[in-house]
């Protein structure tokens, strides 16, 4: 019997049980605003505000034993989330994608006084945004244009690849982010398959403009040629509905919070001897075409974290892969370091004024490394500054032109209680 409970441990999901973490939330800067610069402080001022109502609006205000009582919990729960909660997550998402998705290629390809909108969700609005491109102080190629057009979708991934490292640190998924999760991670899936529906019809629909562009740039003018497709991108794009975190999103919202009004769920992963892990996959929109990431976040006994990614393009344009890794040491009492590497292998880019397109493929690196300093007579706040480089290419979330990397910030050292007990 002990063998067969020790099996079943090493091969099923096991709850990790996580008291007083410390979770770090930042605000950061840097020259272009990249979006995970922006992810991480629309992350620390959205757990304010959900920090905020909880003080002041309970998730449930009587025994919800019976049947009625339940029933009327539920209610108040979902109606709480589609007038206020969700409001927020729109905001969040859509900010992300526009002004930092967007907005961060815009600026990246020297266009100046942009404008962005960032509408409500019904029923106090329509719901989306937009991004309007300013001043050219430079000609663009059409290459740029192209990550211009996935840029939102690509900030989005970033946003819910930020949010998922917290729920990994903390050990539990908090029901105020499972939506803006849910929606972040299914940004590319969504506007898909709504533009492949005939939705989106007007002239700004990314998904559209980004299969165009990509097929021009590839010498395919006629959309009935084209060898990649708003179709194909959509059925690429399902892979998203297999995400692991996707679902334990939904089972946070749904089951712990609307249904049992609880607060948080322990996130569970496959505990191997002293390492506990868990795997997703998803997909993404580069330059070259479409790519499909294999991602995996390892605990350690001593609370580390590596965050493993394997990714492959769709080979339409030419052959694209990479493999990057991110170490996060323990929390300590004066610091805490990150560690990132990267290696890729992609089609070359024609970028800054050039419409050249090479025909060979280029390899290229990214290395950083961070540190967090903590101040304050409890060690609650500190500077964080990260520095690195990488080489001309593309990497979800940095510039495509070979380029240093500098950020600076601050960071706030957040206690985590928890998963929750139904709020009285």
């Amino acid at each position: 019997m002990k063998t067969y409970r020790s099996l079943f441990t090493l091969v099923f999901l096991v709850q990790h049980l996580c008291a007083q973490t410390i979770v770090p939330y930042y605000i950061q800067w840097d020259d272009d605003m990249a979006p995970a610069v922006a992810a991480q402080d629309i992350l620390t001022v959205h757990q304010e505000i959900y920090r905020f109502t909880e003080r002041h609006l309970p998730i449930s205000f009587w025994d919800e034993s019976q049947f009625g009582n339940k029933l009327l919990g539920m209610g108040f729960r979902l109606s709480k989330s589609l007038l206020l909660d969700f409001q927020v997550d729109h905001v969040a998402h859509v900010l992300q994608h526009e002004a930092f998705g967007h907005g961060f290629r815009f600026r990246e390809f020297g266009v100046v006084d942009n404008s962005f909108q960032v509408n409500l969700a019904p029923p106090f609005g329509p719901a989306g945004g937009s991004a309007r491109l300013g001043t050219f102080t430079r000609g663009t190629t059409l290459r740029e244009a192209v990550m211009m057009n996935a840029g939102g979708v690509e900030a989005a991934a970033v946003l819910s690849q930020q949010l998922k490292t917290k729920w990994v640190q903390r050990g539990t998924i908090h029901y105020r982010e499972s939506l803006l999760y849910m929606s972040s991670l299914l940004d590319a899936t969504y506007y898909a398959w709504i533009t492949h529906w005939g939705g989106f019809s007007g002239s700004g629909n990314d998904v559209r403009n980004y299969i165009r562009n990509l097929n021009r740039l590839e010498g395919f003018n006629d959309e009935e040629t084209f060898p990649l497709s708003v179709e194909d991108l959509a059925r690429r794009s399902t892979i998203n509905l297999l995400n692991t975190h996707l679902w334990l999103a939904a089972y946070t919202f749904f089951k712990r919070y609307v249904y049992e009004g609880e607060k948080t769920m322990n996130l569970p992963m496959i505990r191997t001897g002293d390492v506990r892990w868990l795997p997703a996959v998803r997909f993404g929109l580069a330059p070259y075409g479409t790519e499909w990431l294999l991602e995996g976040d390892v605990i350690f006994r001593d609370a580390s974290l590596l965050k493993l990614s394997l990714r492959a393009g769709d080979g339409v344009f030419g052959a694209s892969g990479g493999v990057s890794a991110h170490y996060i040491s323990p929390m300590r009492p004066k610091e805490q370091w990150q560690f990132r590497i990267a290696a890729w292998q992609q089609p070359e880019l024609d970028l800054h004024g050039s419409s050249v397109v090479s025909p060979n493929s280029i390899i290229g690196l990214l290395g950083a490394v961070a540190g967090s300093f903590h101040l304050g007579p409890h060690k609650e706040w500190g500077i964080y500054i990260e520095g690195g480089y990488k080489t001309k290419g593309y990497f979800e979330g940095e510039r495509l032109r070979q380029s240093p990397i500098l950020r600076i910030g601050l960071v706030f050292n957040t206690p985590s209680a928890p998963a929750s007990h139904r709020q009285q």
